[in-house]
């Protein structure tokens, strides 16, 4: 028997964020499946940003939660008032952010030729043109403007 790949939250967790934000008119049109599938791919796409610090237990199978060494001490991204460490709430909610992006934009031939870096497209003798270096960050990392925003204090910074 395979062993299911971990996410970030579940999808009721996900659902009941998409309920009290109410951001989301396309996410609850989705099946189970479909939002189970989005978020696993969703955390695979956190995941494979360059994040400051390390892995909280190294054999965690995700990258949150998270230790920053600093000065020599760690600071824990995140703690609860009970001192059990948890994925921190913001990242859980990029997470969301982004898996309802791949849902929505799954079949948006738009969106897909932005992320490829189109920068022209012709009809008539058929032509296109890319430049990956015009592509804002969130289009190059896959992860969406809100998840990326959401993400910024737990990147490395390359100093």
């Amino acid at each position: 028997m395979a062993t299911e790949l971990p996410f970030y939250g579940t999808v009721d967790l996900a659902d009941g964020y998409f309920e009290e934000v109410a951001v989301s008119d396309t996410w609850f049109s989705y099946s189970t499946a479909q939002k189970k599938a989005a978020l696993k791919k969703a955390t695979r796409d956190v995941d494979k940003l360059p994040l400051a610090g390390r892995k909280f237990d190294f054999i965690q199978a995700l990258q949150f939660p998270r230790v920053l060494d600093y000065d020599f001490k760690q600071i824990i991204f995140d703690v609860t008032v009970a001192g059990q460490i948890v994925v921190p709430s913001t990242v859980l909610e990029a997470a969301y952010l982004q898996a309802k992006f791949i849902l929505d934009s799954s079949d948006n031939d738009v969106v897909r030729a932005v992320k490829n870096g189109i920068t022209s497209q012709s009809i008539g003798s058929t032509s296109e043109s890319y430049d990956k270096s015009m592509l804002p960050i969130d289009f190059k990392t896959g992860i969406c403007r809100e998840s990326y925003e959401l993400l910024v204090p737990y990147l490395a910074t390359g100093d």
